[in-house]
């Protein structure tokens, strides 16, 4: 376990968010393209369809990697910081797991921020 893997967590969180996001625009793109009104429509519309099927298809499967990719980091940093003293699992939580600023986590705990750096090396050194 390192920094660098810590960090990693809250980039995957984001991606995730953002294919969620991606995957929700191109399924209500794909159910415009199949809304069937009774009018005619050009022999191009099954194309686009064909497409965005294909798309989400793509993006559930990057997704559902991701999902995979994220349960896994999240157990393994939860088992490296699981045996420390609920103080410095609090900060590593505040701060990875819940990317709060280091300004805030010594709000959160009230002790200054210097001491809150101090800690987190300590506790880095230790699970590393």
């Amino acid at each position: 376990m390192d920094k660098n893997k810590l960090k990693e967590y809250r980039n995957i969180l984001a991606e995730l968010a953002e294919l969620q996001e991606e995957l929700a625009s191109l399924r209500g793109g794909a159910l415009e393209c199949l809304r069937l009104d009774g009018m005619p429509r050009s022999s191009h519309k099954g194309d686009r369809t064909a497409s965005a099927v294909t798309k989400i298809f793509f993006l559930e499967e990057m997704l559902m990697e991701k999902i995979g990719t994220l349960t896994a980091l999240r157990l393994e940093i939860e088992r490296a910081i699981e045996e420390l003293p609920s103080l410095e699992r609090r900060i590593l939580r505040l701060r990875y797991v819940e990317g709060n600023s280091w300004e805030d986590i010594s709000v959160t705990i009230s002790y200054s921020m210097p001491h809150i750096w101090r800690l987190h090396d300590r506790i880095l050194k230790k699970i590393c």
